[in-house]
Order: structure tokens, then sequence, then C-alpha cells
């Protein structure tokens, strides 16, 4: 209710700090701080007005802005997801602090099929369980630390050995 108590006051707020630069003043910070809320206050009204300003945002140079607008449209059942994450993978792939905070995204998801979706990532990445590599579907037990490990950071699987006659 209160998203669409404020709904126009909310999009009027994310119009207005859009133009931010990659600022690092407190002001440049606290105004990043404010677009997760505000979407998940507007994404939860429905709007199509909502959807749109989250992707502008998805959309923004700054990939604070984007990171935060993905973490938020992720939890959308109507949503393109794959296309948002397909997007902001090319966007990213090379920076691993972004694929990190990407993964992080859809991970936290509160969709059905989460779950599913992250294991279908699997395949861009390699799979630490309890701290060692593993191969193939484990049964995980409670209290179980399982990371994937993006390719930018060794998670691709080894280029293969080439043998060299001498």
């Amino acid at each position: 209710q209160l998203g669409l108590a404020l709904h126009d006051d909310l999009l009027d707020l994310l119009e207005r700090t859009t133009d931010d630069s990659m600022g690092t003043s407190p002001a440049d910070i606290a105004t990043r701080s404010l677009i997760e809320p505000c979407l998940a206050l507007l994404l939860a009204t429905g709007s199509d007005a909502a959807i749109a300003a989250a992707e502008r945002q998805l959309r923004s140079p700054n990939p604070t802005r984007a990171i935060r607008a993905l973490a938020q449209l992720v939890h959308l059942d109507a949503a393109p997801i794959d296309d948002y994450v397909a997007e902001t993978y090319e966007r990213w792939k090379a920076a691993p602090k972004l694929l990190d905070r990407w993964l992080r995204a859809q991970s936290g998801s509160r969709r059905a099929d989460t779950i599913e979706r992250v294991a279908a990532l699997r395949g861009r990445y390699r799979v630490a369980l309890n701290q060692e590599l593993i191969a193939g579907d484990p049964a995980l037990a409670e209290g179980d630390e399982l990371v994937l490990i993006p390719p930018v950071a060794g998670g691709s699987a080894p280029p293969p050995r080439r043998a060299v006659v001498l």
C-alpha cells in the first residue's frame, strides 16, 4: 500500500536522480542507496510505469544502479528475467565484482523458479562445496557452503593440455 500511496513521488524521485555520475561523494552514494527501496515499493504495485522505471535503471551506465534494479526485477514473475540476465551478463562478464553482484541478485530472488534458474547458470561456473571443487550434483546438507566461481576468477573449465614433442 505504501508503494501505491507514494507511486508518483517515487517515480519522480527516480527520474530526478537518474543523471548521477559514478560520483563517490556521500551525496552520490546516498542517492544510489535509495534506488533499491524505491524500486521495491514501486514494483510491488505492479504498474507498467514502475517496471519501465526499473528497466531504465537496469540500463543505466552506473553499475550500482543497474545491479540494484536487477535485484528487484528478478522478483517479478511476469518480467522477462532471461532477457535482463543475458543483457547484464554481456555488459559485466569481464568484471568479476559485477558478476558476483549479478549472481547474488539472481540467487536472492523470491520467484518459485530461483533454484532452477541459478542451477542453470552452473555451466558458466565451477562449483565448490565446503571449499573443494566438485563435479556433478551433490546432495547438500544443512550448513554446507556452496560457492559458484565465475570464469574470470578461474571458474571456466581449464584449457585442454597440449603435448609438445621435442
